[in-house]
């Protein structure tokens, strides 16, 4: 009885994962950058780092950073060769009134 209780527990385990998964990849435009603007707040800065706290495949994360840089939500910043990234004050605030707008909805 007890191994049914633990492959139970294993078997929802995985689903849970997987559903958490497939809940992500359907995400919108605008929820994939409000996601990046969130990360890279929490001080996320190099590429790789953004991509995977975002759950992004570098398709998407390639096609949806340089928007937020050219609309100035993240600035782009050279250092030793390496490209990163820090949120601007426009991002601050579109992240801020994003998340104060989800809070009326609760």
């Amino acid at each position: 009885m007890e191994e049914r209780v633990q492959v139970f527990r294993l078997y929802r385990g995985i689903v849970n994962k997987v559903e958490n998964i497939g809940h992500m990849a359907k995400r919108s435009r605008l929820g994939i950058y409000f996601d990046i603007l969130k990360v890279v707040e929490r001080g996320f800065t190099k590429p790789n780092e953004i991509r995977y706290k975002a759950y992004l495949s570098w398709k998407i994360f390639n096609e949806a950073l340089p928007i937020l840089v050219t609309k100035g939500f993240i600035r782009e910043e050279l250092l030793k060769n390496t490209k990163r990234y820090r949120i601007t004050d426009k991002g601050h605030n579109a992240l801020f009134y994003h998340t104060k707008s989800l809070e009326e909805f609760d």
